[in-house]
């Protein structure tokens, strides 16, 4: 009897209590709903501006170190049976890996070279590789040791080194090369095995590579899109006008498309052949080159530009008168700034930007503005009449023709002229001829260029290249 009574208090303090036991669970479920909460709010911005390309609407081999995630492109698309990778958002597209795609695609790794066999397979080639990425010493041994079935092309580009100044650590530029055209299936273009398309885009702004990105991928497509449009109603000896036309409305209407990516934009540059004529489009300050090689001969003289595009400046005199009229400003170049540059009001408070050119795609508070535009200057080259090659071999001229698209951080220290020479020495005398391998020399040469000046503040443009061999 003396241990009963003891029995229920013993008991009563070995259960627990019941409303720390349900304040417990109440913490559990609340830590739980808000770790959810967390995976779903970054699941939905890593895929919120998510969309898929146009131009790359193409049959990508299936390489082993490709991302088993598929899915079909747009009803918009110019290929929508093909079955393409998923892209990552453009703004977030280097994150992940050390290739010259993370500048790309993020974590896609689907257009790597070694995916696509060293691209001898495919139609659509990117960068070969990143050469800030990969590492000058390494980048250098792999393109020395790279063999390709193709040598009348090269892709190359190098990251900046910006963060020092600009806090931008991504590679903003875009650059590829699309041949042969008729590979695009599903359009009704007459487009032949020597017919191409090239381009070039270089950001700028904190967030400049989406646009670059986003114009990359979108623009090659809506380019076809509207000149097959045109095709049914333009009879063939205006072609040529129909062509211009449809460059003009691409861009234009890609720029109004383009996601609002704050005080960011970007260059585009466009080569295009169809048959003997060759199509230039561009705005901004990138530019591109149609070269004639005789080689016949070596040196200097034997390289000659033959057409080239003209930078969008602000000091240039319609494009002041233009700035002005919208009740624009312009700041002259100076020793310090050797770019003129047109104000851009992007705040209530007064705020402004001094952007280095007078067109570009994007940078939406310059369009708001009324001082910036999208429109491209498009021109056209007849290649029928151009001094063709002879069938002679020791004929005492033998002209050959390339293009060369390059971003400003490679032509602000080599000169056109000096880029075309060294690309004509490696297509046309060197054995086996290695385009790449030039390239890396002219990016590697502009990089040293770039650190020469004993700046404090270290900066380094990104840098790329694109060159395509012309058969006539």
């Amino acid at each position: 009897m003396l241990f009963s009574p003891l029995k229920p208090r013993q008991g009563k303090k070995l259960q627990p209590n019941k409303r720390q036991q349900r304040a417990k669970l109440s913490n559990i479920i609340f830590i739980l709903f808000s770790v959810l909460g967390v995976i779903i709010f970054w699941v939905g911005f890593q895929v919120a501006p998510q969309r898929l390309s146009l131009a790359l609407s193409r049959r990508v081999p299936r390489a082993k170190s490709s991302l088993p995630l598929f899915v079909k492109p747009p009803p918009h698309s110019l290929l929508s049976h093909a079955t393409v990778p998923q892209v990552d958002a453009y703004i977030n597209g280097t994150s992940t890996s050390n290739t010259a795609q993370s500048t790309w695609l993020g974590s896609m790794k689907y257009l790597e070279s070694p995916s696509c066999k060293q691209y001898a397979s495919c139609e659509i080639h990117f960068p070969f590789l990143d050469i800030e990425e990969e590492g000058a010493d390494w980048a250098e041994e792999r393109i020395r040791n790279h063999i390709d079935k193709r040598t009348d092309y090269a892709v190359l580009t190098r990251k900046g080194f910006k963060a020092l100044v600009t806090n931008v650590k991504s590679n903003q530029d875009r650059a590829f090369v699309i041949a042969p055209l008729e590979a695009v299936e599903e359009s009704a273009l007459p487009v032949g095995p020597d017919d191409f398309l090239m381009g070039l885009f270089d950001g700028h702004g904190p967030v400049g590579h989406g646009t670059a990105h986003f114009a990359a991928m979108e623009l090659p497509a809506l380019i076809l899109r509207n000149m097959q449009r045109r095709k049914k109603f333009i009879p063939a000896r205006h072609v040529t006008e129909g062509v211009q036309s449809a460059l003009k409305d691409s861009f234009v209407s890609l720029d109004e498309n383009i996601p609002f990516l704050e005080t960011s934009g970007s260059t585009g540059i466009i080569i295009l052949r169809l048959g003997t004529h060759l199509f230039f489009a561009s705005t901004g300050d990138s530019q591109a080159f149609l070269i004639k090689a005789d080689t016949a001969r070596q040196g200097p003289d034997a390289v000659t530009i033959v057409q080239s595009t003209i930078p969008h400046k602000p000091d240039q005199v319609m494009e002041t008168a233009r700035i002005r009229s919208a009740g624009g400003s312009v700041i002259p170049k100076t020793n310090m700034d050797t770019s003129s540059r047109v104000i851009i009001p992007v705040g209530e408070d007064g705020t402004t930007l001094a952007l280095a050119m007078s067109r570009s795609l994007g940078d939406p508070e310059g369009k708001n503005a009324n001082v910036i535009i999208p429109d491209p200057n498009v021109d056209f080259i007849d290649l029928a009449k151009l001094e063709q090659p002879q069938q002679q071999t020791d004929a005492p001229s033998q002209p050959r023709y390339f293009v060369v698209v390059a971003s400003d951080g490679l032509l602000d220290k080599i000169s056109p002229l000096k880029v075309a020479q060294r690309m004509a020495q490696s297509f046309y005398h060197e054995t086996p001829p290695n385009p790449l391998m030039a390239a890396n020399e002219l990016i590697q040469s502009a990089s040293q260029m770039w650190f020469s000046g004993g700046d404090m503040m270290r900066y380094r443009d990104d840098i790329s290249i694109a060159v395509k061999m012309i058969d006539l």
